[in-house]
């Protein structure tokens, strides 16, 4: 089971390399028709959720908190007779599997994850900046799939969804994690952090991630 443990991550991994966590679809008010160009946990959690499946793996999505609100999917993952959950929906580089009987710790670009396990939930908390904060509760018990769904459904029709109005792009690029809020692009590495003010996304976008934004418009914003 270890060997399919390490397969899971492998393509949770692949999907913060290939896919990247991002806010356009609401800022420019498109309804995606593909879960290959990344986006927020919900499209992240369906397209990861789709190669899992191809992979002979058994796994759910899974209905999980942040900051007291039920607004967050994840993965609910078997392998073998062990239950794991997986946020690859996260805008921060959650690449491994987090055990609901053991507790998860590890560190990845100089970010440190961990989790506290409850009796009917588990936390995930994050330290960057040596600030430990928790990001996400998952309950061990989830609404359905279809009821999921359909919540999936109407994101675009709530104003209460996490970053609505805001600007987020986040992705594992080689050996660094990279994040733009705002106008600020966060550099993630095993040597620390590096801040820089960008006064040209879309420019950053391209030079940065590979990502065309007027290409991408232009093909999904129609």
């Amino acid at each position: 089971m270890k060997q399919r443990k390490i397969i899971a991550e492998k393509i949770i991994l692949e999907s913060f390399c290939n896919e990247p966590f991002h806010t356009l679809f609401f800022l420019y008010r498109i309804k995606p028709n593909t879960f290959t160009k990344g986006g927020t946990c919900s499209d992240k959690v369906l397209s990861t959720q789709q190669q899992l499946l191809k992979a002979g793996f058994k796994v759910r999505l899974h209905s999980s908190f942040i900051d007291g609100k039920e607004c967050h999917r994840v993965l609910k993952i078997w392998v073998g007779d062990n239950i794991y959950f997986a946020d690859v929906g996260n805008g921060w580089p959650s690449i491994k599997l987090f055990s609901t009987d053991i507790e998860t710790q590890y560190e990845c670009f100089g970010i440190q994850f961990s989790t506290k396990i409850y009796r009917d939930h588990l936390k995930i908390y994050q330290t960057r900046n040596n600030i430990k904060r928790n990001t996400v509760c998952i309950p061990f018990q989830s609404k359905g799939e279809h009821k999921i769904k359909d919540d999936m459904s109407k994101r675009f029709d709530v104003t209460s969804y996490p970053f609505i109005n805001k600007f987020r792009f986040s992705q594992v690029i080689g050996q660094s994690f990279l994040f733009i809020r705002a106008n600020t692009l966060h550099r993630y590495t095993v040597s620390g952090k590096e801040t820089e003010f960008i006064a040209d996304r879309e420019k950053v976008l391209l030079e940065e991630f590979g990502f065309n934004l007027k290409v991408f418009l232009d093909k999904y914003g129609k």
